[in-house]
């Protein structure tokens, strides 16, 4: 029997009666220079279910300061975060840089959060795991109804490794 390969079948693996078992899980073993494969692993393969690496908290971090629209944190990235080629995601990257320039906005605003509207990232040097790196985030622009922040991720020599831009919406208080 040849193994279904649809969307689908990328989403979830299948069990013997075609129906959902479980979220997929990355095969293993990907060779250096490679992508992991993206099918489900046989399942005498698999441990145990997979859940998110970040839900807990996106690494180590403490935020060193959010005030006058500019924060800093200091972060550690955890083993958990790697990408199978041994350096932080991307996605969690993105969600640091997020955190980061949604502290420097918190202190501006009246209402307890703003949504993301977009979020750009630019990836400028892979993010090593075991590193301490420092993020810094400034509102560049502050409207009625939107704001908008920069963020850099720095390296300990002070390179920029990482540098990010966020759209917020900002709600009206009631």
């Amino acid at each position: 029997m040849q193994p279904d390969t649809s969307f689908a079948a990328m989403r979830t693996v299948r069990g013997s009666n075609d129906q959902p078992s479980g979220p997929l899980e990355w095969a293993s073993g990907a060779q250096s220079g490679q992508y992991a494969c993206r099918h489900p692993r046989p399942i005498k393969e698999r441990e145990t279910h997979m859940s998110a690496p970040y839900a807990e908290s996106p690494g180590r971090w403490q935020f060193l300061s959010s005030r006058d629209g500019k924060a800093e944190m200091s972060w550690s990235p955890t083993p958990d975060m790697a990408n199978p080629f041994g350096s932080v995601h991307g996605g969690i990257i993105a969600t640091v840089i997020d955190e980061s320039c949604g502290a420097a906005l918190m202190p501006m605003i009246e209402t307890p959060s703003a949504p993301t509207v977009s979020l750009n990232v630019e990836y400028l040097h892979p993010i090593l795991i075991g590193g301490t790196y420092t993020v810094v985030s400034e509102i560049v622009r502050k409207g009625r109804a939107m704001a908008i922040a920069d963020s850099r991720i720095l390296n300990d020599e002070g390179t920029t490794l990482v540098r990010g831009t966020c759209f917020f919406q900002i709600p009206r208080s009631k």
